[in-house]
């Protein structure tokens, strides 16, 4: 599993970051960490400012298994708590199969959302 991170300019924190190969049990661990690191490592907005948009890239994960999905859900709420969205883009048949597992999918802009209902989660 490796993750990318991508930045927009020399001087501006990274705003994408890609998981590739297996996000499961294996490498929850360590695959915590960095996304922890990526959240982290960027600057709350300031108060009335828009929100912050982060992207996780899945196209490349091979595998999701419940720890992968707790971790997509743990980053998404710490964002959350720093006043930040962290977006799931291009995700990946396995990432769209595990979300179906669990009745959620992905929105046209990233976003967590109930197959059952359509509330964002």
């Amino acid at each position: 599993m490796t993750a990318t991170r991508t930045r927009r300019a020399a001087a501006a924190p990274p705003t994408r970051l890609a998981f590739a190969g297996e996000l499961d049990i294996q490498v929850a661990a360590e695959r915590k960490a960095a996304l922890m690191a990526f959240v982290d490592g960027v600057d709350e907005p300031a108060a009335g400012a828009p929100v912050a948009d982060l992207e996780l890239d899945l196209h490349e994960v091979s595998e999701l298994d419940t720890a992968g999905l707790q971790l997509l859900l743990l980053g998404r709420r710490e964002a959350a708590r720093r006043g930040l969205r962290l977006l799931l883009v291009e995700p990946s048949p396995a990432v769209t199969r595990a979300l179906a597992l669990v009745n959620l999918e992905l929105d046209a802009g990233g976003d967590l959302i109930s197959s059952t209902d359509g509330s964002v989660r």
